[in-house]
């Protein structure tokens, strides 16, 4: 579990409201995660994710998981999809490899209702 919170920290609540995490340092950890998810991922990944924050930091301060940061973009503010659709493409990619990887396990992970192992899930 370290690779995976070191390769997506840049998508941590704790990460993106830290007082540490400059935008010099989210930048490069966003910028990592578009060199390993180049197909996946547009270049202004590393802006879209600066302007999330500096949109919500106050809202992403009170969100501890991943997972309920996935909820509070894609159900509670659906409206900003079109403007971070790469920050929302990425935690579709967390989501999904968090299922896979805890069905694998035998866990029982309900995505959709946040209830199982997955809810508990923190980078």
């Amino acid at each position: 579990m370290d690779i995976v919170a070191t390769t997506f920290q840049c998508l941590s609540p704790q990460f993106l409201s830290a007082e540490s995490s400059t935008d010099d340092i989210i930048y490069q950890s966003a910028a990592s995660l578009v060199a390993t998810y180049f197909n996946d991922l547009c270049d202004s990944f590393t802006t879209q994710l600066l302007s999330f924050r500096a949109l919500l930091k106050d809202d992403i301060k009170q969100i501890p998981t991943v997972m309920e940061l996935a909820h509070f973009l894609v159900v509670k503010n659906y409206s900003l999809l079109p403007t971070f659709q790469d920050v929302f493409i990425i935690i579709i990619i967390i989501i999904k490899g968090i299922y896979i990887a805890q069905v694998r396990k035998g866990h029982k992970c309900d995505v959709a209702s946040h209830s199982g192992y997955c809810r508990e899930i923190v980078f």
